[in-house]
């Protein structure tokens, strides 16, 4: 319900901290990166998640070969990648939200990553609110493409850092419908603005494998991405969307 919801979000700030980044330093050509994650269940509950065994992590867009792990017992996971990319790993596992999450493999700071799949039952709740039906949906005869972002913003990443109200998200390159979760952080589409949450996003999001960027406006100044890709101008974040996923943003300001 609202009340869980809202302890999630505001213990946690979304449904994603961070990857865990190691790379290499001082060499000219990029070196590849070992992203190391855990993957925990998203009920509601963030205080007592239990990590998940058998989610899929996949990075997107591979033609040729597939760069996939499989969580462990533990919930863990760990992937090479490219040095200096624009990353995505889709995560997927039956019973649970496919998720999306982006990343710039240029980083040489090591952190603590932990990623929260929802639940298909904390998904469909979501879903209802918004008067939507995720991830399946239709439009007269035809099944429609459908996607949803949910971008977090907070004044860092650790628990003791806080969500930021009063931060507005405009779409400078895609489609999609905005949102923002109330005080009892239910998804409203009447709103403005963050709420307590520091949470809002886009649904109904057709244009799927295209590149979505947004401003952050408001009290959120000086903004780049946690979990996302760097955008054109200042204040700004890029991601991806894919049909019948949920894409994880997290934004970062001073």
């Amino acid at each position: 319900d609202g009340d869980e919801i809202m302890q999630t979000l505001n213990t946690v700030g979304g449904l994603i901290l961070s990857l865990a980044v190691l790379t290499g330093c001082g060499s000219e050509s990029p070196e590849p990166v070992n992203i190391k994650g855990t993957v925990l269940a998203y009920d509601g509950d963030p205080e007592n998640s239990e990590p998940v065994e058998r989610v899929q992590v996949c990075q997107l867009d591979q033609p040729t070969t597939r760069n996939c792990d499989t969580t462990d017992a533990n919930g863990e996971f760990e992937l090479e990648l490219p040095g200096d990319i624009e990353a995505t790993l889709t995560l997927v596992k039956e019973g649970f939200g496919s998720t999306l999450v982006s990343n710039v493999t240029d980083s040489d700071v090591i952190t603590t990553g932990v990623i929260f799949i929802p639940t298909e039952a904390w998904l469909n709740d979501f879903a209802a609110a918004l008067g939507i039906e995720f991830p399946e949906c239709e439009e007269g005869e035809f099944v429609c493409e459908n996607a949803i972002a949910l971008i977090t913003t907070r004044d860092g990443l650790s628990r003791e850092d806080e969500p930021i109200a009063g931060v507005s998200y405009e779409l400078l390159e895609g489609e999609g419908e905005p949102y923002y979760l109330d005080d009892n952080a239910i998804p409203d589409t009447s709103l403005d603005e963050t709420q307590a949450s520091g949470v809002g996003g886009f649904f109904n999001m057709p244009e799927i494998g295209k590149t979505h960027e947004v401003r952050i406006d408001g009290a959120g100044d000086n903004c780049g991405p946690a979990a996302g890709w760097p955008g054109k101008d200042r204040n700004t974040v890029r991601f991806p969307v894919l049909d019948k996923f949920v894409t994880q943003v997290t934004v970062v300001c001073d």
